[in-house]
């Protein structure tokens, strides 16, 4: 008989005999381990509990797996029995955060009460500064987490997962020793209970055969940084029909649910350290890995799509190493998904790595690396940004549309963009031809103006005003300017009529009154004045 998480019922009165409620427990990611298991001798060194996929989501809901009363409550919980495995994997690491009075547990993506709408009861094992006991409660009954040590026999744990069931024993004596008692481990860089990644792909250095890069397919729902010496995250930028592209994260932080593949200096999880971290740290665009969560095999895919993940030759590719060299490809080893079992022709993804999806029907099964991925920059002196563009080398490069700038003409890069990605990043800087523009002046009848044309930008000297007769010069109908504009323009003249008076001397004749009026207008001729003993022989202008 197989070692089981079993949902034991108790009256709320016996759980308050053997547990006192614990203090606080700060926010923070922690392992949970079972007392009765940590001292069980033989092979199995360590225990956690994970969460796994016994809800499903339909529509954007979750929901349980079926089952009767409060077993189902918390049967998402599900035991991992080696902590060599626990170290390297990303079920294992739990964020505990309080929920009211209760707690609530996340890890893959989810969360006890985001599946139950429920959460756990966190009690203090009487006596002990870190042992509790795990449950919630639904209608006033106590549904405690617990290993059934005498539904076992040998403790013959399938591979180093123990699984819950709907058992439920009727002796509460059962439930009331280490067997339901837990260790809440906070997980920390500087411990023993830290967070490793599997860097179980070992390749050949290209720079140096003797030597190994050592490489880990990774995706957690958690952001984190890189510990230890000599790691790096990278992602999938591109990929053609024959080759991939990484692109080395450079930010100090990997956020949460991003698949990448991880460079360590080692195979072995001491070398390979993160640390896991809260908090919203955006996410990285233009990657083409796709990650997954859960790998349930006891479930049925058709009522629980989300419990596992069927890989798909003609679209998807996994990491794996072939001579030496770290490849994408379409028939993985049992290394890398899980193959075909009893009752089954798929083949699954394997949880918490990530793999490339989406792939062109057209690709190769299975793609080498084009290199480390290399970036060209623009530096645009002054223009329109132009964004990086990243590719492997010798990778054909798509030239991005050219800067503008104002008053300049673009007239390429320097040095010139190459047709394809070059071995190492470069930076291009843009060159420019400055443009010349006219001011051209319209005098509307006045004395004629030259147009200036000279470089955007430059000093204008302002020509005289123009003249024009019979009026007097009111300015432009706009500014000109002290500083040469980027398009051509035109200015034109305003101009005031002027007024003009004509005094008759009548020299000794009657008086003729002046006339006043606008230059250009018609004059009305007045009255021919008199004079005794003269005749009117006209007006002479004097």
């Amino acid at each position: 008989m197989k070692n089981k998480l079993v949902l034991y019922v108790l009256h709320v009165l016996f759980l308050f005999n053997i547990c006192a409620y614990a203090q606080d427990i700060a926010p923070g990611y922690y392992r949970v381990k079972n007392v009765g298991l940590l001292s069980f001798g033989g092979t199995v060194k360590g225990k956690t509990i994970i969460d796994d996929c016994y809800a499903y989501v339909a529509n954007g809901t979750y929901h349980m797996a079926t089952g009767s009363g409060a077993k189902q409550n918390i049967q998402s919980l599900q035991l991992k029995t080696a902590l060599d495995n626990a170290i390297i994997s990303p079920q294992t690491v739990i964020y505990i955060s309080k929920k009211g009075s209760n707690y609530n547990l996340e890890a893959q993506g989810t969360s006890v009460s985001q599946m139950t709408s429920y959460e756990i009861i966190v009690s203090q094992v009487s006596g002990t500064t870190d042992t509790y006991t795990l449950s919630t409660t639904v209608s006033g009954i106590a549904a405690s987490l617990w290993v059934d040590k005498t539904k076992t026999g040998m403790f013959n744990l399938e591979g180093d997962m123990a699984y819950p069931t709907h058992y439920q024993s009727t002796t509460t004596s059962q439930g009331a020793d280490s067997y339901r008692q837990w260790k809440i481990v906070p997980i920390s860089a500087s411990s023993d209970n830290y967070v490793a990644v599997d860097a179980c792909l070992k390749v050949k250095d290209e720079e140096d055969e003797t030597k190994f890069k050592y490489y880990a397919p990774y995706y957690a729902s958690y952001p984190f940084k890189l510990v230890s010496p000599g790691m790096k995250a990278y992602y999938v930028s591109s990929i053609t029909d024959k080759k991939y592209t990484l692109q080395e994260i450079t930010n100090e932080v990997i956020p949460a649910a991003t698949p990448v593949i991880i460079e360590c200096p080692s195979g072995n999880p001491i070398d390979c350290k993160i640390e896991p971290l809260r908090g919203n740290y955006g996410g990285i665009s233009g990657n083409k890995l796709k990650g997954v969560y859960f790998c349930n095999l006891s479930m049925s895919p058709s009522e629980y799509p989300d419990c596992r993940t069927e890989f798909k030759k003609e679209s998807m590719r996994v990491w794996a190493v072939k001579d030496g060299k770290l490849i994408l490809t379409n028939n993985p080893d049992k290394t890398r998904a899980v193959p075909p079992f009893s009752g089954s022709a798929s083949t699954w993804l394997r949880p918490n790595e990530s793999y490339l999806a989406d792939v062109p029907s057209t690709a190769a099964a299975e793609l080498v690396s084009a290199g480390k991925a290399t970036t060209i920059s623009f530096d645009t002196d002054g223009g329109t940004e132009v964004a990086d563009i990243i590719g492997g080398e010798g990778e054909p490069i798509t030239p991005p549309a050219n800067p503008t700038k104002t008053g300049y003409s673009f007239t390429g890069w320097n040095p010139a963009l190459p047709s394809v990605f070059p071995a190492e990043d470069m930076t291009v800087k843009a060159q420019w031809q400055i443009n010349q523009y006219t001011i051209t002046f319209n005098t509307n009848g006045g004395t004629t103006i030259s147009p200036i044309t000279q470089n955007y930008n430059t000093a204008i000297n302002k020509p005289s005003d123009p003249t024009k007769e019979g009026y007097t010069f009111a300015g432009w109908d706009a500014t000109i300017p002290d500083l040469m504009p980027a398009e051509n323009i035109t200015i034109n003249a305003l101009w005031t009529t002027n007024q003009y008076t004509i005094t008759f001397d009548t020299d000794g004749g009657t008086t003729i009154a002046p006339i006043s009026q606008d230059y250009g207008t018609s004059v009305t001729a007045p009255a021919n004045p008199t004079k005794t003993g003269y005749t009117f022989a006209g007006h002479q202008r004097i």
